[in-house]
């Protein structure tokens, strides 16, 4: 293959590429490139940058597990509803075909082809089947097609085709000498088309020619398929052709639909008996089972491109387009129909009606329409420049709310203005005076009245100027709402000239507020709740109704359904949700319709949904509308939910795949898990979601969420159950994927760490009980002491009171003592002075009797025994003074002693003068000499070394 116009790789020779570069670069410049938008099937865009591989993708196919494959020019992608993977090859080509067979996902590419198996992990496994049997290649050999036949799989490049049989390792080449362009599978038939030379067929592993039509010598075959009762041959550039008693001739739907001015890249045979043709350049053709062609999708506003490579039909009806840039998949089997105005031409739509089998659209650019159920452009109805907001038909007339005032419209163009006074926003006809319309305005309210032949504004009803988005009309009153200021009762005069008189109407305000008609009541609703009137000026809160809305977070207003008063909506989080009267319990009938808050994207408190007719709803958006088709309901079987990875990881390493067919047993350092899960459907109306518990760490499960995985961090050691359920829209899914795991202990919390830490537990108590009788011994002996030391220390201290009661007595005895000798000294003192003063007296005179008197005075002056007597009482205060004394210095005498004795006694040298007998002058004289034997220094005091001995 080589490229065309569009990038698109076919297999021709140089001749054919030119002719058909040539030919796409007519149909790019000849067909108009800007088409109008169209009603289309919702479609889901993946472009490369989503799918993270290359642009081109060549083929599709659909596991049992519901699982998408897909062959890219990178690899071999994965979508599971959740996400995407690429899977490459050893040799990193390009994957030109894809198809799974039971367990197994064949693939052919460049230089290689072989099988994909998933692992317990969930990881994706290739294995070689060229390598595993030894085949040798030719040289760039591309593989573009993989068929099946009872037990064996063919593989097909440009000039081979390899049959495998895996189950008794056998492999068998088919050889040709010219370029194989096509090989497919028809009613268990093996066909091959060989360019130039005809339609071959596959039997007893012999090639043999079936056609050799010139349609199939000059044409590449995309497909076979049986449609509308006889076999039809599907080519490139030559349209359909059909066998017609036993002759290949061409389709009438090549001119009744024109196929033939499209080249065919890739074909198939629908679940609903028609054909889906993909094209080069021209985007994707869907011919219904009456052999008419119910959508084109080309052009910027429907497919990410328009040359399609593969097509192919899920389980779910979806069509998946591989594209030449990106992958579309269309939901064919959805409730609703997409018109996407991506230029921004007709505007946010605000309401909508069919009115004369054309449909009008009011936006707020204007009023725009077109025929009913075609394709035809929307035509601007000449000026309604602005905002239009309401749309109505009263009494074969359509009414149009405009921000300009009120027009009404005629399909003959002869559209007039009856009020340009204010802003118009709604009508009601007055139920007992069907001649008379009130207009809801900007400034309050007012009177159309109907004449002969047209409306005219009447008047004004004075007295309210409040802006009347919301009012209704009850008997004699007209209850209004405004959101901000309230809820009024008008009372209007008979002739509806003015308001009488208004009220405002005590309520507990909401955000969303409305007031209107269910079930013969008028009801007042917001976010608070819903009301229902019981008297004049008295609402009651409806506990019914307002249950309907509890369960949402996120509403809009309540509106009735525009063309169905009695049929109420709103959005209500991913839903719409539908109430109308319910039978004669009187209980409403809920309904709920799942759709994206993306694909409806209004404008707040403004939304619209009118009737088209009786089973299509129209509702507006601001980049287009949607229809809803309440005839279609979505399939009840919802596919079941399914782990798609389980990852765990050290916060340092990267995540290890684990195993998802058995529990998992981890290390406790690998406590950080990742649970990755998906539901594969595929309808992008309805949003997926998840909810998930960790049995073991979790008490209650997890709010609903639109993230497909959820993440553990340091899980402590313990035994887990990880289960998680999807819901698409307000639908569970069936089953619930669960995964079991436990985190080892860290090795010290460990079965044998356990057993050591209680042996050393027994140990420890064993070691403490013999360190606490240890103690218990120590502390008895240290009390034993204590007690046997304070026993000795009272002893001693019994001891020391009798010491010193006895050395009290002996300093008693040695003041007596002291006092004795002290008494004893001084009156020897006193006796020697009186004796020297009496010898003083006697002395000179001659007298022999008064000489005796003086011998006798000296004989007592010198008397021994005063010294004995002394002696003795000087040794019992001071023992041992003396015998010191002496030893120190031994050359002492007596008289030096006896010096030394009245020297410790602190006596002067005049006191002793009497004492020795001698003056003063010689007691220091003594002094002088004694200090001379004591060798004492000049500095030293005598008297202070003598007392300090």
């Amino acid at each position: 293959m080589k490229l065309v116009a569009t990038d698109v790789i076919i297999r021709f020779s140089k001749y054919h590429k030119l002719i058909i570069f040539c030919i796409s670069v007519l149909l790019f410049f000849c067909i108009p490139q800007k088409l109008f938008a169209q009603e289309r099937p919702p479609i889901q865009l993946f472009s490369s940058e989503e799918y993270q591989a290359q642009n081109q993708n060549w083929a599709i196919d659909q596991d049992e597990n519901k699982t998408i494959y897909v062959g890219n020019n990178a690899g071999l992608l994965q979508y599971n509803g959740s996400g995407w993977t690429l899977h490459q090859v050893p040799n990193n080509t390009p994957i030109r075909s894809v198809k799974v067979i039971d367990d197994k996902v064949y693939t052919g590419s460049f230089m290689d082809f072989g099988y994909w198996t998933k692992s317990p992990s969930g990881e994706m496994i290739y294995t070689s089947v060229s390598e595993q049997f030894g085949i040798e290649l030719l040289e760039d050999e591309e593989f573009w097609g993989i068929e099946e036949i009872n037990g064996l799989v063919l593989f097909q490049s440009l000039n081979r085709i390899y049959v495998i049989d895996l189950d008794n390792s056998e492999n068998k080449i088919i050889e040709s000498d010219v370029e194989i362009s096509k090989m497919l599978k028809f009613e268990q038939t093996i066909y091959l088309q060989k360019m130039g030379l005809g339609l071959f067929t596959i039997e007893n592993e012999r090639v043999i020619q079936k056609y050799s039509d010139q349609v199939f010598r000059d044409n590449r075959l995309i497909s076979i398929v049986y449609f509308q009762g006889s076999t039809v041959f599907i080519t490139d550039n030559a349209g359909l052709y059909s066998e017609e008693s036993g002759q290949i001739v061409p389709s009438s739907l090549n001119t009744s639909l024109g196929l033939s001015d499209y080249s065919i890249y890739s074909a198939l045979k629908l679940k609903n008996e028609g054909l889906a043709l993909g094209t080069i350049s021209n985007g994707l053709i869907l011919i219904n089972n009456q052999a008419e062609i119910d959508y084109i999708f080309k052009g910027y506003d429907t497919l990410s491109n328009n040359t399609v490579l593969s097509v192919f039909e899920d389980s779910q009806k979806n069509i998946w387009l591989g594209l030449d840039n990106g992958i579309n998949c269309v939901n064919m089997a959805s409730q609703f129909i997409v018109y996407r105005d991506d230029e921004g031409d007709l505007g946010t739509v605000y309401s909508a009606v069919v009115f004369n089998d054309f449909l009008y659209v009011g936006t707020n650019q204007g009023l725009f329409y077109k025929p009913w159920e075609s394709d035809d452009p929307f035509k601007f109805v000449d000026g309604t420049q602005g905002q239009v907001w309401s749309l109505k038909i009263i009494d074969e007339s359509l009414f149009c709310g405009h921000n300009s005032g009120t027009l009404i419209i005629s399909d003959e163009g002869d559209n007039y203005w009856v009020n340009r006074e204010q802003g118009t926003w709604d009508f009601k006809q007055l139920p007992l005076h069907p001649e008379l319309i009130i207009l809801g305005g900007y400034d309050g309210l007012r009177i159309l009245e109907k004449t002969e032949e047209s409306w005219r504004l009447r008047n004004k009803l004075d007295g309210f100027d409040i802006s009347s988005r919301f009012f209704e009309i009850v008997d004699d009153q007209i209850i209004v709402n405004h959101e901000f200021k309230g809820l009024y009762s008008l009372l209007i005069d008979e002739e509806f000239s003015e308001v009488k008189s208004f009220n405002r109407i005590p309520l507990t305000l909401g955000t969303g507020s409305n007031v209107l008609k269910f079930s013969n009541s008028l009801i007042y609703s917001s976010t608070e709740g819903i009301y229902r009137k019981e008297k004049e000026t008295e609402f009651i809160r409806d506990s019914i109704l307002t249950s309907q809305i509890e369960p949402f977070e996120n509403l809009t207003t309540l509106l009735p359904v525009n063309g169905t008063p009695e049929l109420l909506w709103c959005f209500a989080d991913e839903n719409i949700l539908f109430l109308e009267p319910g039978d004669v319990s009187g209980d409403p009938i809920a309904e709920l319709i799942p759709v994206a808050s993306h694909l409806r994207n209004t404008v707040a408190g403004f939304g619209n949904i009118s009737k088209l007719n009786d089973n299509k709803l129209f509702i507006g958006t601001s980049y287009g509308y949607l229809v809803l088709n309440r005839d279609i309901k979505p399939s009840e079987e919802i596919p079941g939910i399914e782990l798609t990875g389980v990852f765990s990881n050290h916060l340092e390493k990267e995540p290890m795949a684990l195993s998802m067919e058995s529990s998992g047993e981890l290390e406790s350092r690998m406590n950080n898990l990742r649970f990755n899960y998906a539901v594969p459907y595929y309808q992008s109306t309805i949003r997926t979601e998840y909810k998930s518990i960790l049995e073991g760490f979790n008490e209650n499960w997890t709010d609903w969420t639109i993230l497909p995985y959820h993440e553990y961090e340091n899980l402590p050691p313990g035994n887990y159950s990880f289960h998680v359920k999807g819901r698409i829209g307000t639908r569970e899914t069936p089953n619930t994927a669960s995964y079991s795991f436990r985190i080892k202990p860290p090795w010290y919390e460990s079965n044998l760490m356990l057993v050591i830490y209680g042996l050393l537990l027994i140990a420890s108590f064993f070691g403490i009980n013999k360190l606490y009788e240890r103690n218990y011994r120590k502390q008895r002996a240290k009390l034993i002491e204590e007690n046997k030391k304070e026993i000795a220390l009272k002893e001693m201290e019994n001891k020391q009171v009798l010491m010193q009661l006895k050395n009290e007595t002996l300093e008693n005895d040695i003041e007596n003592k002291n006092r004795e000798l002290a008494i004893s000294t001084m009156s020897l003192i006193k006796k020697n002075e009186f004796l020297n003063t009496i010898k003083g007296k006697l002395h000179g005179k001659n007298d022999e009797n008064l000489q005796d008197v003086v011998k006798i005075i000296d004989r007592n002056l010198n008397n021994s025994d005063d010294w004995k007597m002394f002696e003795e009482a000087f040794n019992n205060a001071d023992k041992d003074f003396l015998k010191k004394v002496k030893s120190r210095h031994p050359k002492l005498t007596s008289n030096d002693l006896r010096l030394c004795a009245y020297l410790r006694l602190n006596l002067s040298s005049k006191e002793i003068a009497p004492l020795l007998n001698i003056s003063a002058r010689s007691v220091e004289v003594k002094r002088y000499r004694l200090r001379k034997k004591m060798n004492l220094p000049h500095e030293t005091n005598l008297t202070n070394y003598i007392l300090d001995l």
